[in-house]
């Protein structure tokens, strides 16, 4: 086939695509911007999710899938066609920053729960038996202690040793209208705050 030839075939496939604008595989990603506000996402989950998308050339069906999502589960649903190795990989960045997330209102979380504890233990079981202060020195260290434990960041932790201490102190308080003495009572609580202490920060 001569040159002239070759660039006529060339023109004749090219031609109508420039004329439709339609032979281009170039795919329009989401804006992180747009993700948050229409999937009602964390901004850094609607900024990986952007920034995937361009850097790993996403197809025309994906794209289209997140572009069309109105909801956080139509955007799960469109997780199920990224390639797996993609999946993977967005999956692990969102759990890292749900971590980070967690870690930095995980302060605020236990000055919460400080709180919420120290009312329940001035009850009066406590200001009549220093047999409890002990209890209470245990729980106030625990909570400082799993700032500090490796799952710091989790709230997993906090809810269970609130339920917990919650507990003790119902306990406590019914322990204190019967003839079992408030410190044994007292020491069995605290045995059992430990005991939940242990199993998170060992």
């Amino acid at each position: 086939m001569t040159r002239c030839a070759l660039v006529s075939l060339a023109m004749k496939v090219l031609l109508p695509c420039l004329a439709l604008a339609g032979c281009s595989t170039t795919t329009t990603c989401p804006t992180a911007g747009d993700l948050e506000t229409r999937l009602h996402v964390e901004a850094a989950e609607a900024s990986t999710v952007a920034s995937m998308c361009r850097d790993q050339h996403w197809s025309a069906e994906i794209t289209a899938c997140f572009r069309d999502a109105t909801d956080e589960q139509g955007a799960e649903r469109c997780l199920t066609t990224l390639p797996d190795t993609d999946r993977r990989t967005l999956k692990a960045a969102f759990r890292e920053q749900h971590h980070a997330d967690l870690a930095s209102r995980f302060p605020e979380l236990v000055a919460r729960l400080r709180a919420e504890l120290d009312k329940e233990l001035t009850s009066v079981i406590f200001t009549r038996d220093h047999a409890c202060d002990g209890l209470r020195a245990v729980i106030s260290d625990g909570l400082a202690q799993l700032k500090h434990c490796e799952t710091a960041g989790d709230e997993l932790p906090l809810y269970a040793l609130r339920q917990v201490v919650l507990h003790e102190v119902q306990t406590l308080e019914q322990a204190s209208t019967t003839a079992a003495p408030a410190s044994d009572a007292c020491r069995r609580s605290e045995a059992v705050v430990r005991k939940q202490l242990a199993e998170y920060c060992p």
